[in-house]
């Protein structure tokens, strides 16, 4: 029998093994079905289901090879994103740049004709 992983219920890049999905969304679930007892108009995911993912499951998971080459892609990933991210914040910033310096220059040729007109 082949089996189908799930992403996980709070980390979405997850790919979790059978018994482990049905683990981890029985305990979203739980922290669910505490903030309803607080709140019943509460909805999405629970703060608390996400604190338990990256304190305690998220390491546990880490022990296991399946899991950490997982979150080594993840890494990398990430850190793709972040470097394209970098490379729009400098050309926007770039553009941006030059046209607050065509701006100055234009402050300046304006002002320059103003002062010389009123002498």
């Amino acid at each position: 029998m082949i089996r189908i992983g799930r992403m996980h219920p709070v980390a979405n890049w997850i790919r979790c093994q059978r018994d482990e999905y049905t683990w981890s969304m029985d305990q979203v679930l739980v922290f669910q079905d505490q903030n309803i007892q607080k709140d019943p108009s509460t909805s999405g995911l629970p703060l608390a289901a996400v604190a338990w993912f990256w304190n305690e499951k998220l390491p546990q998971f880490l022990q296991q090879p399946h899991y950490q080459r997982q979150a080594e892609a993840h890494l990398d990933s990430l850190k793709l994103k972040s470097e394209d991210i970098g490379e729009m914040i400098e050309r926007v910033a770039g553009q941006l740049l030059t046209h607050q310096a065509d701006t100055d220059l234009q402050i300046n040729q304006l002002q320059t004709v103003m002062e010389s007109t009123r002498a």
